[in-house]
């Protein structure tokens, strides 16, 4: 008798974001705002702006508020 090995799961496709500037006392930064689970905070993020153009950022914060997330990161998002 062989054991079949499960099918691989399709990586997720990132989620669709909107990107949303705001300003700290370092200046203007890129933050998205998106429905989807929250990602962890130090890890990369990719996710696609309403324009269909992929991103990817270092999370510096995510927060969850009404099921949306808000997500702010460390340094500038480069195209994925």
């Amino acid at each position: 008798m062989t054991k079949e090995k499960p099918a691989a799961k399709a990586p997720a496709e990132p989620p669709t974001a909107r990107i949303v500037p705001m300003q700290d006392h370092e200046g203007t930064k890129p933050n998205v705002l998106f429905k989807g689970r929250q990602p962890e905070e130090g890890k990369a993020f990719t996710f696609i702006a309403e324009n269909g153009v992929k991103y990817r950022g270092l999370v510096d914060e995510a927060v969850s508020v009404d099921g949306e997330v808000c997500v702010s990161f460390k340094g500038d998002l480069s195209p994925a």
